[in-house]
């Protein structure tokens, strides 16, 4: 039997996770945990797996014990967002959102995912601070745009909506 190292099985477990295939994804990172139980990044990936498969509660727990151990991991505190928002807890997801941009100020699915959940909640002038911020990293994010012009829609600034739906089409 081949034996491998966690980072050997990491990566492995990384390919099968970016596949879809989370069972081998989620048999790896459990293996990986069986030797280091304090392993904060297969915490963090079978957080993304649960959430991946509608288990936001199962998402928050993996997520929260991985930032335990690795509190500066903004990916693992954005993804940890979302978690709570799968489960309806937008103050605590915004909250979440904003300690992974204290730790880097310009991750743009931290700022996309802060200006959806501050939209959620009808904040759209922070919302829209949000996409803009985004926007100065990744100009042609369609999603972004998309995003920036539902919260000018739901303001009544259509000519903004529309030229943000347009560049959103590319």
């Amino acid at each position: 039997m081949v034996s491998h190292s966690p980072d050997q099985m990491a990566g492995l477990a990384m390919q099968h996770l970016q596949a879809g295939r989370f069972a081998g994804a989620e048999a790896l990172y459990r293996q990986i945990l069986k030797s280091n139980p304090k392993h904060s990044d297969a915490l963090h990936f079978l957080g993304i797996i649960a959430l991946q498969e509608g288990r936001g509660g199962d998402a928050a727990s993996l997520m929260e014990q991985a930032i335990a151990i690795n509190p500066e991991d903004a990916d693992a505190l954005n993804n940890l967002g979302q978690a709570y928002e799968s489960l309806y807890r937008p103050d605590d997801a915004v909250a979440v959102y904003r300690r992974a941009l204290q730790r880097v100020p310009a991750h743009e699915g931290a700022l996309n995912n802060l200006g959806n959940a501050l939209a959620g909640k009808e904040e759209y002038a922070q919302a829209v601070q949000c996409y803009q911020q985004a926007l100065k990293s990744n100009r042609n994010d369609p999603e972004i745009h998309s995003n920036l012009g539902d919260v000018y829609q739901e303001q009544g600034l259509l000519d903004d909506a529309v030229a943000s739906y347009r560049d959103a089409l590319g």
